[in-house]
């Protein structure tokens, strides 16, 4: 993955976004620290901040905060 200031990314804003079109990863610091990643509008749905959960859906059960009595009985006091 390419590393570019926010300053080099505005100076050569057209060149970037082609190396991006292309399939190359583009990180924009500001101030030293990660900012912005570009990349490839049909890469962004594979490659979201690097989360494997991201995108994906999660059901909690109907009684997910009932008391758990059952449970702590079991666990000498």
């Amino acid at each position: 993955m390419r590393s570019t200031t926010t300053r080099e990314f505005r100076a050569k804003l057209r060149a970037t976004m082609a190396r991006a079109a292309k399939g190359e990863q583009v990180l924009v610091t500001r101030r030293g620290k990660p900012y912005v990643r570009l990349l490839r509008a049909s890469d962004a749905g594979t490659a979201q901040a690097g989360h494997p959960l991201r995108g994906s859906v999660l059901h909690m059960a109907d009684d997910f905060d009932a008391p758990l009595d059952e449970l702590w009985s079991a666990f000498p006091r």
